[in-house]
């Protein structure tokens, strides 16, 4: 800042520094001769009310002067710090102060991709922005970063920490604004509403599976605002389209429409309805979407529930056109931690043990499942203690052993899938066995239990371990020492 002094030809220059927000409080309470402990006890008083963490979600001087004021007349700070830190609040006085497209459209894109890095999350603005004005001659000079301090306090760039080289990352003060945010533009902006909606569609197609996640999970959160609206206006052509990225979105957008206690009675029926449905190519699609949609957070809570979808998209008589997503289905509910209910679905399912083709179809899904290696999830808590680039089920060998075994005895003596259940076999042992300390062991317990069972088990797992012991392109030493172990098994 500048400042001309008399005449015009004098100037003091004044460095411009961010709003200090706990300071302008500290100031306009204790003036500037406060003692240390009157300004100890102040501190202590924004820390225990939630005050400091307010100041620090939204860090304008208004909100300073205005919790200065409560605090010198002895106020209900804790009830002013509430209402300052209600994302509802926060969100309407925002639109109502900005309402030109390039705020709208850069506070939008960083609710769909928060987390994102700030140049992923810029051009995502730049594209809606582009949408929400008349077309112009030359691209607009959109500097996005420049409004963060002013129009955009609520967002945040976090650098990387300890001179990392990776991008700043875009994240909300609060936590909740997000969502918040594409409620209130979903529901109030109803002029902007089918263009969002496309911009939202061109985001699933994002060559960033990052992205494409994100935008996903926003879908999910507008359909929170009427589930009803959203199945009618976008979620079942989407469901139901010929192209995959558009299944998936609706899939992950039915997980969180249907997270809510009020919502999920409805998802479910809806997507029973289409597991149930005709055999037309649509209604297959319809189908499995909906096997794919239970295998995320609507399959973690109701894993019962799950697996009746699950059954009903694959007992479709002669259609073999879900197979696949039922038995991506399945994977993901593994991975969600819900071991048992989809083993014993397997099981029930495989009953009979003859060659109906819902028996086939379910052996192999398991088989599918045991030949999937866990892979972390894109949008994910951290903390997973499964080991990447392994099957889940062999990390449950010493816990399901008893399920596992019979499934793989069906599995392998069954003809249509026992090619490929002795393909996956072979990997276990050669392949993911040596990345789990300890799985060898697990399945040589495993083998040992299906070898006891009454038929030729033993003696097609003695054949096949000899056969895989002594390949001549390439002997497998773990084959050998498991054929050793069968041969003295009794």
């Amino acid at each position: 800042m500048l400042a001309a002094g008399p005449g015009g030809d004098q100037l003091a220059r004044h460095p411009l520094l961010p709003v200090d927000p706990p300071a302008i409080v500290e100031r306009r309470v204790l003036g500037h001769g406060g003692s240390a402990d009157a300004q100890a006890d102040l501190r202590a008083l924004l820390e225990r009310t939630g005050a400091a963490a307010a100041l620090r979600e939204q860090p304008t001087a208004r909100n300073a002067a205005r919790l200065a004021c409560v605090i010198r007349a002895d106020g209900d700070v804790s009830g002013t710090v509430a209402q300052l830190r209600d994302p509802s609040e926060q969100v309407r006085a925002w639109f109502n102060r900005y309402r030109a497209p390039e705020a709208v459209a850069f506070a939008l894109a960083a609710a769909v991709l928060e987390e994102c890095g700030y140049l992923t999350v810029a051009d995502a603005a730049v594209r809606l922005r582009t949408a929400l004005v008349a077309p112009e001659a030359a691209p607009a000079d959109l500097r996005f970063g420049d409004r963060l301090g002013h129009e955009q306090q609520w967002i945040r760039l976090d650098l990387p920490e300890g001179g990392a080289f990776a991008p700043p990352r875009v994240r909300f003060r609060n936590a909740l604004l997000g969502q918040v945010i594409l409620s209130y533009a979903w529901n109030l902006l109803d002029g902007r509403r089918e263009t969002v909606l496309d911009w939202l569609r061109g985001l699933l197609y994002h060559r960033d599976l990052e992205v494409r996640a994100r935008a996903s999970v926003a879908a999910g959160v507008l359909a929170l605002a009427d589930p009803h609206y959203a199945v009618h206006r976008f979620l079942t052509a989407w469901a139901g389209s010929t192209s995959w990225p558009l299944r998936q979105a609706a899939a992950t957008a039915l997980g969180v429409a249907g997270s809510r206690p009020e919502t999920a009675d409805a998802v479910w029926e809806l997507l029973h309805q289409w597991a149930r449905g005709d055999a037309s190519a649509q209604q297959r699609r319809l189908a499995g979407t909906a096997a794919n949609a239970v295998g995320g957070q609507l399959g973690r809570a109701a894993p019962d529930r799950a697996v009746a979808v699950l059954r009903s998209a694959l007992d479709r008589e002669d259609d073999w056109g879900t197979l696949a997503p039922v038995a991506w289905g399945g994977v993901h509910l593994l991975h969600q931690g819900q071991i048992a209910a989809v083993l014993q679905a397997y099981l029930d399912w495989s009953e009979p043990q003859d060659l109906s083709p819902m028996v086939v179809k379910s052996l192999s899904a398991f088989v599918f499942a045991v030949s999937q290696p866990y892979q972390e999830p894109v949008i994910g808590t951290g903390g997973d203690a499964r080991v990447p680039g392994v099957p889940v089920l062999l990390g449950e060998l010493p816990r399901q052993q008893d399920r596992l075994a019979e499934l793989w005895a069906r599995a392998l003596a069954r003809r249509p899938v026992q090619d490929s259940a002795l393909e996956a076999l072979r990997t276990w042992i050669d392949t993911y066995a040596d990345k789990s300390p300890g799985s060898l062991d697990a399945v040589e317990a495993l083998l040992v239990s299906v070898a006891r069972r009454p038929g030729r088990h033993r003696e097609r797992l003695l054949w096949w371990l000899e056969k895989w012991a002594r390949d001549r392109a390439k002997p497998s030493a773990a084959a050998a020492r498991l054929l050793t172990t069968l041969e003295h098994a009794r």
